[in-house]
């Protein structure tokens, strides 16, 4: 049995080595498909960028606005994933974690339901502390998800969407994920006790402590304020301000983010559920919600996207 984990343990060390002579030929390969993805969909939607770009009616300032609050918005989310790893990685800086996030961005671009976000993330925390990257990374994403959960319940609120079925059940698992996101350390230890395969990750969980997830999900109720700001001032940018406008795209979001997509696709579908949810409640014209949406995917997945593969170059595994 020790000589089968002697073995096994060498195993690992040949393919690190071995990953660490081939990584800059396979960071040429990840940046180049990067690259590709996002080359290729500005040349299928070429046609919406001239429409969008040539129109001398969208007042830009508020779109520059929305630009720059892409910063805070990954400065936020870079600080939130800096205040857990450290924990696990005290010799990471704030800098670093905010090339992480940019990184993770990148190869999220590539990969369905953002996974490569938790991949671009690793590259910057050594060998030994990438499981616990990958916990703290998840935790971080749930804690996202739980700020989209609550705004959701109050858009449902302003929308007078009937409380039963739907706003009733929507609330009793707003409660639920964030019972269990708060008492991870908790829940993690006992669902360990049923499934072993999960043992590993009590250790990792026990050490980020109860104020630290509060604060986890505080800060991202204040990246989702951002971003919901960031896709407010893109619609003023067309004159458009209608009284449940921060409803309609809270909702919006809700219902994106339980759909699976590529994020370099995904816009097909976002303006798709964009477009449905303000036709149901709302009378904005579909073509500037189309156009919105489109310029919110630019800022908020484009923008960071390209930002992250030429970052790629420089990072060492």
């Amino acid at each position: 049995m020790l000589s089968f984990k002697k073995k096994l343990y060498s195993l690992f060390i040949n393919l690190y080595q071995n990953l660490q002579k081939s990584w800059k030929y396979l960071k040429i390969i990840i940046t180049l498909v990067i690259w590709f993805a996002i080359v290729n969909f500005i040349f299928h939607e070429k046609d919406k960028f001239l429409k969008i770009f040539t129109n001398s009616q969208i007042e830009w300032k508020w779109v520059a606005i929305s630009c720059i609050l892409l910063i805070l918005n990954i400065g936020i989310e870079a600080f939130k994933w800096f205040l857990m790893i450290k924990i696990f990685y005290p010799l990471i800086s704030y800098g670093t974690a905010y090339r992480a996030i940019l990184t993770g961005s990148a190869s999220a671009f590539i990969t369905p339901q953002k996974i490569g976000d938790y991949i671009g993330r690793l590259f910057y925390v050594t060998p030994e502390n990438r499981i616990s990257a990958i916990f703290v990374t998840l935790l971080d994403r749930f804690a996202q998800l739980g700020a989209t959960l609550i705004f959701s319940v109050f858009a449902c609120y302003k929308l007078q969407i009937p409380f039963f079925p739907f706003t009733s059940l929507l609330i009793l698992i707003t409660l639920l994920f964030h019972t269990f996101l708060w008492t991870s350390s908790q829940s993690i230890s006992y669902l360990s006790s049923f499934f072993k395969q999960i043992q590993f990750l009590k250790d990792i969980s026990i050490k980020i402590p109860f104020i630290l997830q509060l604060t986890t999900s505080f800060l991202s109720i204040i990246r989702f304020s951002v971003f919901l700001t960031q896709y407010i001032l893109i619609f003023r940018a067309f004159g458009i301000q209608p009284e449940n406008l921060w409803a309609l795209c809270c909702l919006t979001f809700f219902i994106k983010s339980f759909i699976p997509s590529l994020a370099f696709s995904e816009l097909g579908i976002r303006e798709g559920v964009a477009i449905w949810v303000f036709s149901q409640y709302s009378s904005v014209d579909s073509v500037i919600v189309f156009q919105v949406t489109f310029i919110l995917f630019i800022i908020n997945t484009l923008i960071p996207s390209a930002m992250g593969a030429w970052l790629i170059k420089n990072v060492k595994i």
